[in-house]
């Protein structure tokens, strides 16, 4: 069964994602700003007022999320494979991190735009 990889840009293991590092919510894949949830996926998100995890955050995420909290899930794992499930992971024109570089070259080649 699938779990959450990553969280925020974080991978979740014993030493990747520690308490208090994702109060702002941000994605590192997006220069920093609070994560979107992949920019479609808004029912991927919480009511920062109907769960429990809201303070846990930064109250300028609520403000700047419209009331709701991102869920931040990168990527799952199992035992065999790691999988991107968020398209901000994959790729992105704002602020892409290396690991997008080779994705963002395969899809301009194909497009015909190298």
């Amino acid at each position: 069964m699938p779990v959450i990889h990553e969280l925020f840009g974080k991978r979740v293991t014993h030493s990747g994602c520690h308490r208090g590092e994702l109060p702002q919510a941000a994605c590192p894949f997006m220069d920093g700003r609070i994560c979107d949830g992949g920019g479609n996926r808004d029912m991927a998100r919480w009511p920062a007022s109907h769960q429990p995890l809201a303070p846990f955050f930064e109250d300028e995420v609520r403000r700047k999320s419209n009331g709701f909290i991102p869920c931040g899930a990168c990527s799952v794992a199992t035992s065999e494979k790691e999988w991107a499930i968020c398209s901000r992971r994959l790729l992105t024109f704002r602020g892409r991190s290396k690991h997008q570089e080779e994705l963002r070259h395969a899809i301009a080649s194909v497009s015909g735009f190298s």
